[in-house]
């Protein structure tokens, strides 16, 4: 049996401005070997691979995935997997909330605008009468899959008799490599840059 691929829930939080800023980063760069190798090339150069990494991990790397019975909430150092069974509950406010066995875990890769919460609140309590029809939102429809796929998780388990999983039912990893490029990276730039002041 082949095995599926996670299913993929889009980001909200700016996809191309992490690509914009890491362009901008190589390009500065490149701007600062353009006049041929200096004393202090070695320190700007590591402090641009730095925000380069951190622009990354901040804005690229957080993702919300659908991997079989678990939710997938990969962060910028971290990824928690939660089983669908075990989520309470769901909720995107600035950032996207699962309440899972009695746990509150966040992921950045979901968020609303304030623009949109606001324009929300406003239509609901400042008009006096019941709101027309209103559009759901990316994030509207991602609370209400996930609220949705736990409830058909939790029904599955129970029509099934299943046992008690021993796998616990939320599980962080942390992403040691990426840690130690981002702490060796920040050594290496308050280094060079002690010694090339």
């Amino acid at each position: 049996m082949e095995q599926q691929q996670p299913d993929r829930l889009g980001p909200t939080n700016g996809r191309y401005s992490g690509i914009f800023g890491i362009a901008l980063v190589v390009l500065l760069a490149l701007g600062s070997l353009v006049d041929g190798w200096q004393a202090g090339d070695a320190a700007i150069l590591a402090g641009l691979a730095l925000a380069a990494l951190l622009i990354w991990a901040v804005v690229l790397r957080p993702v919300v995935l659908i991997d079989g019975s678990d939710l997938v909430l990969r962060n910028m150092f971290s990824t928690t997997r939660v089983a669908l069974a075990a989520v309470e509950e769901v909720q995107v406010k600035h950032v996207l909330t699962v309440l899972a066995e009695g746990r509150t875990l966040h992921s950045t890769a979901i968020n609303r605008k304030r623009v949109r919460r606001t324009r929300a609140a406003a239509r609901t309590g400042r008009t006096g009468h019941e709101p027309g029809p209103v559009h759901p939102s990316f994030p509207d429809l991602v609370e209400s899959r996930i609220r949705r796929l736990a409830a058909d998780e939790r029904q599955r388990r129970g029509a099934e008799g299943a046992a008690v999983d021993p796998t616990p039912a939320v599980r962080r990893e942390w992403s040691w490599p990426l840690v130690a490029v981002a702490v060796a990276l920040l050594v290496d730039t308050a280094a060079l840059t002690l010694l090339f002041a």
